[in-house]
């Protein structure tokens, strides 16, 4: 059985299924954590019989996150609420997109990474005259201009709708960029999508083409998780699904767990 939460202490029920294994659920629980059942662009539901929660499916504006404690759960409520949203992106633990994919394969291509943790302990010095910045409200047309030249996310969204959840994120403080300049001009980026007081998810990092011969990368990168891990003691976790970068940060960050993400074919 499919039940939307609608109401504050069945959010309470759903955080406490999902502490129990926060880095398979990230996005669902810091969402949760941070909004509640308040954001109307969030919709959040549970399968499962006689309260018993089998699966937790969130909704944020076009896009799906799936999480689940069951290593064989039961996929059938999630299929009726693909069939009925038509979600652009389904992301969520290995195992459920695993299950989901050869049913979802006419409509969707499939892809699968890994969540890494960066702490305190793995920042590095890296002297640099450049100057990093937390980037103001106006800067996110920039932004995701910048971010829609990378192909991870000129391949999974729209400009309309990356600068939407950019911006919601900014007003309810649940993201924020930062950036190198260069003339004027925002060359490097890096972010937090989603946050709460001790955990943050990193993404959106990149580097103008015409700029990654330099050390923007590292001194961007650095000093945002300086300030992430450091500064504000912040658990960091970032996502990956290059083969090239997973073969590198296995050997400098801490591998949390595997994910995968079906995009829908266009």
């Amino acid at each position: 059985m499919i039940t939307r939460l609608t109401a504050k202490s069945e959010v309470e029920n759903v955080l406490s299924y999902l502490k129990k294994d926060i880095q398979n659920c990230l996005y669902i629980y810091i969402d949760l954590v941070r909004y509640g059942i308040t954001n109307p662009n969030m919709m959040v539901w549970t399968s499962g019989e006689q309260g018993a929660i089998n699966s937790v499916i969130m909704k944020y504006h076009d896009g799906f996150q799936i999480y689940s404690q069951e290593p064989e759960p039961d996929i059938n409520d999630i299929l009726e609420l693909i069939q009925e949203y038509q979600p652009e992106r389904i992301s969520g633990n290995e195992p459920i997109i695993q299950k989901l994919e050869p049913l979802c394969k006419v409509r969707y291509k499939s892809s699968y990474g890994v969540i890494f943790r960066r702490t305190k302990e793995q920042l590095y010095a890296m002297p640099s005259e450049r100057k990093c910045e937390f980037a103001d409200f106006a800067d996110i047309p920039e932004i995701v201009e910048l971010l829609l030249s990378e192909k991870e996310f000129g391949d999974y969204y729209t400009k309309k709708e990356l600068i939407k959840q950019l911006e919601d994120r900014y007003q309810t403080k649940m993201g924020r960029s930062m950036v190198i300049r260069e003339s004027g001009k925002i060359v490097g980026h890096v972010a937090t999508f989603a946050e709460t007081d001790d955990i943050a998810i990193a993404s959106g990092s990149v580097i103008d083409k015409e700029y990654r011969k330099t050390d923007y990368f590292y001194t961007l990168s650095n000093e945002f998780y300086d300030q992430i891990c450091r500064v504000e003691q912040k658990a960091a976790y970032f996502f990956s699904t290059s083969r090239r970068h997973i073969t590198l940060f296995r050997k400098l960050f801490v591998v949390c767990t595997s994910y995968g993400k079906l995009v829908k074919i266009k």
